[in-house]
């Protein structure tokens, strides 16, 4: 499993003057659930945000997003694999990705937050094997 921490803030102008938006610390973590294998796989995502104007260490689900998945084999020449994932829980994203061939992937992970803000992860699956 993989974490990355983004930090996503907004501005809007108002005359010459600049107000903040609050400021949202987003977690993000992404991985491949059960057995790696060639054909269809399961990626989940859950998405958290802590509100530091707020003060709060209550990490709340980041809702709406728009999740898309990417397969990549790591020598060139093949053709990616697409699919998108759905909001199964409040912050929590599952969708299939059809891994079709043995050997070395990267599923990169695209998000689309109602806010406009866009987060990406990689993840490495090495070495897969038919079941």
């Amino acid at each position: 499993m993989v974490s990355l921490l983004v930090v996503c803030a907004s501005f809007e102008l108002s005359g010459c003057a600049r107000k903040s938006a609050p400021v949202r610390l987003v977690a993000m973590r992404c991985m491949v659930e059960g057995p790696e294998r060639v054909g269809r796989n399961t990626i989940t995502c859950k998405l958290t945000a802590e509100d530091k104007i707020a003060r709060t260490d209550e990490a709340l689900p980041v809702e709406g997003a728009r999740v898309t998945l990417e397969g990549n084999m790591t020598h060139p020449g093949m053709s990616p694999a697409f699919g998108e994932a759905k909001e199964t829980l409040p912050g929590s994203y599952t969708g299939t990705l059809d891994l079709n061939m043995r050997g070395d992937w990267v599923v990169t992970v695209h998000v689309s937050m109602q806010d406009g803000a866009r987060l990406e992860q990689e993840i490495k699956v090495q070495n897969l094997q038919a079941s």
